[in-house]
């Protein structure tokens, strides 16, 4: 069976989905991990197949701009979800749906879709 394995997040979010993959790939399955390329390395050097999925919120945590949201008073985050949160959500919803193509079971971590239930509330 063909298994994509959804993911986003920190390590502690991606790590269960390799030890996932490696037991379904042991278990006989073709397994595809998708998720940051922060993480690719550590996918591919479990021996699983790696789709990218542009929304690294660990870089964007991370960065400068990221820093002064999070920091930020509640108006600024909403001025800056246009310029920063929203590209991220549609790049991130279109290469899940890319990458999603073709499996024959998803297993998808409920984070990813907690974080934009609460952004457009």
């Amino acid at each position: 069976m063909k298994f994509k394995l959804l993911t986003l997040g920190t390590r502690g979010d991606v790590q269960p989905f390799i030890s996932l993959g490696q037991a379904l790939q042991k278990a006989g399955h073709s397994v595809t991990i998708c998720t940051a390329d922060s993480f690719k390395a550590g996918v591919l050097q479990a021996g699983i197949e790696f789709a990218s999925i542009r929304a690294d919120f660990l870089a964007l945590t991370q960065s400068e701009e990221g820093k002064k949201l999070i920091s930020g008073n509640p108006v600024e985050i909403m001025r800056k979800m246009k310029s920063l949160i929203y590209p991220l959500m549609k790049n991130m919803l279109t290469d899940l749906w890319t990458a999603s193509q073709g499996a024959e079971a998803l297993i998808y971590h409920i984070g990813i879709f907690k974080f934009f239930t609460a952004l457009i509330r």
